[in-house]
């Protein structure tokens, strides 16, 4: 009964976000603006200068694996009476049942969620869009302020195989994979899953908010799902 009312509510949701076609340029604006932003903040925090990104593709993921899709569900749908974990803050903190979203892994994005439920709403959706198959038709047209390499081959494990790896791609930030992506009806938050690797023992994967700013697409928030 549960999962035919999650469901429902997810068709009842479609409103709040946008994946026709004719999206796929913004969505290749989105995508170059997150990887300029996050190779700048990645090089400025390591002294590093990368000049090549490596960049692949997200087929599915399971985010109710890492992050409580349905304590979100029953926030968003008023359900929160039913919910054991909302009425044992409750009942031991005297805590309302948001506080639940500024605590990890949530970190602070009871913030957003308190300013627009449409963010939780667009995690909701997000959440069923990654178990589809799908391919990123747009991928291969975006357009960075660093070189671009694309690949289908697996990531690198240990030490010696991620050596290996920056001796082929010298001055390369890495790899970072990207799931399709949804916009708010009003085009101006998109959301995505995205997974970004490094080295051995240094890769995560971050659910990223961004906004539609003067300038272009800016992350407004992420939320880290797992870390390594």
């Amino acid at each position: 009964m549960r999962t035919f009312r999650y469901i429902l509510a997810i068709g009842l949701i479609s409103s709040y976000a946008s994946i026709s076609a004719q999206d796929d340029f913004i969505k290749a604006k989105i995508y170059a603006d997150f990887i300029n932003e996050s190779v700048y903040v990645h090089d400025t925090t390591f002294n590093k200068k990368s000049e090549l990104i490596i960049v692949s593709e997200i087929k599915n993921y399971d985010l109710g694996a890492n992050l409580d899709i349905e304590s979100l569900y029953d926030y968003l749908t008023g359900n929160t009476e039913s919910n054991e974990l909302f009425q044992l803050m409750k009942d031991k903190f005297g805590e309302s049942p948001i506080s639940y979203f500024y605590q990890i892994p949530w970190g602070n994005f009871g913030k957003l969620l308190a300013q627009d439920s449409t963010f939780g709403f667009l995690i909701l959706e997000l959440d069923t869009l990654l178990k589809e198959k799908y391919r990123l038709k747009y991928i291969d047209s975006i357009e960075t302020k660093y070189k671009l390499k694309y690949t289908k081959g697996k990531t690198p494990g240990d030490s010696d195989s991620w050596d290996k790896f920056y001796s082929k791609n010298e001055n390369c930030f890495g790899i970072i994979k990207l799931s399709d992506i949804l916009i708010s009806k009003n085009e101006k938050i998109a959301i995505f899953y995205t997974e970004s690797y490094h080295y051995s023992l240094f890769s995560s994967g971050d659910l990223v908010f961004m906004e539609l700013a003067d300038n272009g697409w800016r992350i407004l928030q992420y939320i880290n799902i797992w870390r390594s």
